[in-house]
């Protein structure tokens, strides 16, 4: 009797337990719903568009391949340098094209600044095209190649031309030989048409301007070294100036991010708005080797050239054998 008891006092207290804590809710696993991509060339040394939308490279050169851009629209006239061949433009201030000596100060050589501001470029104003017939400066520009120490002149340029179809210049050696007088026609379905002076000839460089988001590709830019401006050669992403703009966020969950979230991010069109930042690097100056960190919790919301917005985060700067300069990134169309 007494066993029975206890039975019946033990199964009262079972239930009474019970019936204090809540059944176990099952946790739902995350699903990945969005896609990812690895570069398979190096951005040391190539240049590669990407369109968001086909999740694939529209068009990869390798970094020597051109040396000039010319911007493209009827109304363009601005000049850009491949700073991801280490070209650098000298203004000489001297419109003689036939001399041949020159001195160029170390301290003045420039290149186009990496947020692609027209206003910002290398080359600078050499057209003034408010007046009728434009007013063209006349002045000589020494192209040179920053070597890592100092910049070797390599060729003399003077722009002479430009309408709502093409640019006409003239390049030569420093002496004045191997002169060459170019026309560049303009190819409107681009942001900018490309020649190579080494080749001499125009290049079909850059996709349709419709048809890629972000360029992959090494450019010079300024770096702060204890506030002191330096110039550096940094491996990140450029955005296509037509239509495409991004923004940069921190502080949320990366698979937290919705479309709800668009209207409260500080969208930019600089060129650079993601540029290499999305990456730490630590140097061990005894072996004089560098190791590349993703900041995982830098997160990248773009609105591509279609005009849909999509969410961006990188994982990765190294190939599987361990070779820098291969992103890896996800990202998910909001």
């Amino acid at each position: 009797m007494r066993f029975c008891l206890h039975l019946f006092l033990y199964f009262i207290l079972s239930v009474s337990l019970t019936s204090c804590f809540k059944k176990d809710q099952p946790m739902q696993p995350y699903v990945w719903s969005g896609e990812t991509f690895s570069l398979e060339q190096s951005m040391y040394t190539h240049q590669l568009f990407y369109d968001l939308e086909s999740n694939s490279i529209t068009k990869i050169n390798n970094n020597p391949d051109w040396d000039l851009s010319f911007e493209s629209s009827a109304a363009g006239w601005h000049i850009r340098l491949n700073s991801g061949n280490y070209l650098r433009i000298y203004q000489t201030n001297s419109y003689d094209f036939a001399i041949s000596q020159y001195q160029p100060d170390p301290k003045k050589w420039t290149f186009d600044k990496s947020n692609g501001d027209p206003d910002s470029t290398a080359i600078g104003t050499w057209v003034n095209t408010t007046t009728q017939p434009f007013q063209y400066t006349g002045q000589v520009y020494l192209l040179g190649e920053y070597d890592g120490t100092m910049n070797k002149p390599l060729k003399k340029l003077i722009f002479k031309q430009v309408n709502d179809t093409m640019y006409g210049f003239t390049f030569a050696d420093l002496n004045g030989d191997n002169k060459k007088d170019v026309i560049i026609r303009k190819d409107s379905t681009c942001n900018y048409t490309y020649f190579s002076i080494t080749k001499g000839q125009q290049l079909n460089i850059e996709p349709s301007r419709t048809t890629w988001d972000l360029l992959f590709t090494q450019y010079e830019t300024i770096l702060y070294d204890h506030g002191n401006p330096l110039p550096y050669y940094v491996r990140g992403v450029l955005i296509n100036p037509t239509k495409v703009e991004a923004a940069v966020d921190s502080s949320k969950v990366f698979e937290q991010i919705s479309i709800a979230d668009v209207p409260f991010f500080n969208f930019k069109t600089d060129q650079d708005i993601i540029g290499y930042n999305w990456k730490s690097v630590t140097i061990d100056i005894a072996s004089n080797t560098a190791k590349y960190t993703v900041r995982s919790n830098y997160n990248y919301i773009i609105r591509n050239v279609k005009g849909d917005f999509y969410k961006l985060r990188f994982v990765s700067f190294y190939s599987k054998s361990g070779a820098e300069g291969y992103p890896t990134f996800d990202f998910v169309k909001l």
